[in-house]
């Protein structure tokens, strides 16, 4: 998530919170990518279920399920790989100052590892 740093600043509890309902709207997704499907083709028009459900899994299996993922939580990040990320992108873009991943990066207002991984 991309978050406007005064918002970050003036109300970190509603990050916080936002970050809570979209891991645990994650969670629910993985536990029951059928359901989740309903409640998306619901609000479709003429929306397939079985194609977003394969769409849903697709996006699980190889987004998400990942072994980063795995050991990492959802929303953690491995600060070396990070770090390397941004070598390549410096790569072809020159920064005026070259950021450091904490420089983008604040687990701060992730919840505790325990809530982010996948059991």
């Amino acid at each position: 998530m991309i978050v406007n740093p005064a918002l970050a600043a003036g109300r970190p509890e509603v990050v916080k919170g936002f970050l809570r309902a979209v891991i645990a709207g994650t969670h629910l997704a993985i536990k029951d990518p059928g359901h989740a499907t309903d409640e998306v083709v619901n609000r479709m028009d003429g929306g397939s279920r079985d194609l977003e459900l394969e769409r849903l899994q697709t996006v699980i299996r190889d987004n998400i399920l990942t072994g980063e993922v795995k050991r990492n939580g959802i929303g953690g990040i491995d600060p070396a790989r990070f770090e390397r990320s941004i070598d390549q992108i410096a790569e072809d873009f020159k920064f005026h100052k070259r950021p450091s991943a904490a420089d983008i990066f604040d687990e701060a207002f992730l919840p505790p590892l325990d809530g982010r991984l996948i059991n």
